[in-house]
């Protein structure tokens, strides 16, 4: 009697826990990156990264940082025109991203920039950008995404 009640309580254990570790392998389904690609400049010098962020969750999203061993350093940008003048202004407290919200980063406005490149790339290169989000109860997380170098004249 005690050996099938031990079983039984072991079997219980193995269940819970299988279920436990089965939902925290379940992908994020309320924020998505969509289209993550790099345009590869000639002559060396910084590069630019471009995606589509989709909040597809109930709470406000900022989107931080962002980082990777492929460069020295990445900042977001945004272009913008003043008075006739173009230029770059960096988004130093990061942007948010509104629940139910998508938000673009593409050429002539927000993107990445990606300076100092540590190793040569060639078009259909991929290479790991990780970004960082916090969310309205300051919990942060960062999701790695493989973006996809292109040609220059890529959207």
């Amino acid at each position: 009697m005690m050996k099938k009640i031990l079983a039984i309580v072991l079997l219980l254990v193995l269940l819970v826990s299988g279920w436990f570790w089965s939902v925290s392998m379940q992908p994020d389904t309320t924020l998505r990156i969509d289209h993550p690609r790099i345009r590869l400049l000639p002559g060396g010098g910084p590069l630019a990264g471009y995606f589509t962020i989709i909040n597809a969750g109930d709470h406000d999203l900022r989107l931080l940082t962002a980082s990777s061993d492929a460069f020295a350093r990445i900042m977001i940008h945004k272009s913008v025109r003043h008075a006739g003048q173009s230029s770059m202004a960096e988004q130093a407290d990061g942007v948010a991203i509104a629940a139910g919200a998508r938000l673009e980063f593409a050429p002539g406005g927000l993107h990445l920039m990606l300076m100092q490149a540590k190793q040569t790339m060639s078009i259909g290169d991929e290479v790991l950008i990780s970004l960082e989000f916090s969310d309205s109860q300051d919990a942060t997380r960062s999701i790695a995404v493989p973006f996809t170098v292109v040609p220059v004249q890529a959207q």
